[in-house]
């Protein structure tokens, strides 16, 4: 029975007295249940609102919750990488320090001749100056030899008892006997009192002065060609070859990637060593020339830093030039390097550099 009705019934039933106070109590009735409807309906609509926020919330937890399975699985993946590239620079350090090691015996044995030496030729300079054929005293020297001064037989018996010295050499014919020479290797080994003078002394005996072009194969194989202590010491691909056991790949993709020059896909570089928010380097014109290190991805910093510090050595290892960025772009992605012949022509364009502010990487790294 709707209100209305009620109120019809009523009029006829009671009083008038009687009904306005019923008509009070029923529209009090009816305000206050009509007030506490509004108030179900609010927090109905508020429930209903804080369900849908809950589900929201619930799905972006998931979401999060797979990216880092995902996030955890790839460093996984990237742990085991580079403890296993970890494992192979331990390799080849314990065989680098096997091979200094035996370079420091010969260095001593080199001590020992050239004491030898010295102690032969003052006695034989005591014998030609008490003999009864008295000649001048002789200084073994560029610049005696060049002026045409003789040398006594006992000097020649004592040069004969030695190693024998280089006759043809590139740019200078006098072989400084007072520097303790050794020939290091293209890698990464603390410096001693003894391998930097020793490693200068094959870097300046591999200079080779202009260039010559003319097709000549032994002028080709002197390239690659130093001296220490008027021995002959090569350093061409079969000799690096050799000594480390590397495959020689005679096609190179990173030499193919740098005969590109300009047309190089820059893109790719950065997409394949760099985290997504990086960018190259650049000139002033816009072109790309070099990116940096705090950029790359984690297997990038690791093959950069075997990179700058071991086959190619720098001096600033903040930045990644854009040749070495594209030789770790070739490795990365699993193409055939010609490792040998990089080794070959750094150490050749290191002893050829003609600035006048370079030095040896291969020594101060």
């Amino acid at each position: 029975m709707s209100i209305q009705e009620l109120v019809s019934v009523s009029r006829t039933a009671f009083r008038t007295e009687q009904f306005d106070e019923l008509e009070k109590v029923l529209v009090s009735r009816y305000e206050r249940l009509h007030t506490e409807i509004l108030h179900f309906q609010e927090k109905f609509d508020l429930e209903r609102l804080m369900r849908f926020q809950a589900e929201e919330d619930l799905r972006k937890r998931e979401e999060l919750c797979e990216r880092g399975k995902r996030a955890q699985s790839n460093y996984e993946t990237l742990l085991e990488e580079v403890k296993k590239t970890s494992l192979v620079e331990g390799d080849i350090i314990r065989e680098l320090r096997k091979k200094n090691n035996e370079l420091e015996l010969e260095v001593c044995e080199l001590r020992k001749l050239k004491r030898k030496w010295v102690d032969d030729s003052n006695a034989a300079q005591g014998e030609s100056s008490s003999g009864t054929v008295r000649t001048r005293r002789a200084r073994v020297g560029v610049a005696h030899f060049g002026r045409g001064h003789s040398i006594t037989s006992a000097c020649r018996e004592c040069a004969a008892r030695h190693a024998p010295i280089v006759d043809e050499r590139q740019e200078n014919d006098n072989v400084h006997i007072s520097q303790e020479v050794i020939v290091t290797d293209n890698v990464v080994i603390p410096p001693s009192d003894v391998q930097c003078p020793l490693a200068k002394e094959f870097f300046a005996n591999a200079y080779l002065g202009p260039a010559k072009e003319d097709g000549n194969y032994k002028n080709d194989l002197m390239k690659f060609t130093s001296f220490v202590r008027g021995k002959m010491v090569p350093f061409h691909e079969k000799i690096i070859n050799r000594l480390f056991g590397l495959e020689n790949y005679e096609q190179c993709s990173f030499e193919a990637r740098k005969a590109k020059g300009s047309n190089i896909d820059h893109q790719e570089i950065l997409s394949t060593l760099c985290r997504p928010e990086a960018d190259w380097i650049r000139k002033k014109d816009g072109t790309p020339i070099k990116l940096n290190s705090s950029d790359l991805t984690p297997i990038a910093k690791a093959w950069e830093t075997f990179i700058l510090h071991t086959l190619l050595p720098s001096s600033n290892v903040s930045d990644l030039p854009l040749q070495k960025a594209t030789l770790i772009t070739a490795i990365l992605k699993g193409e055939p390097v010609n490792v040998v012949r990089l080794l070959a022509n750094d150490l050749s364009a290191t002893a050829n550099c003609s600035s006048p502010k370079s030095y040896i990487n291969h020594i101060h790294r």
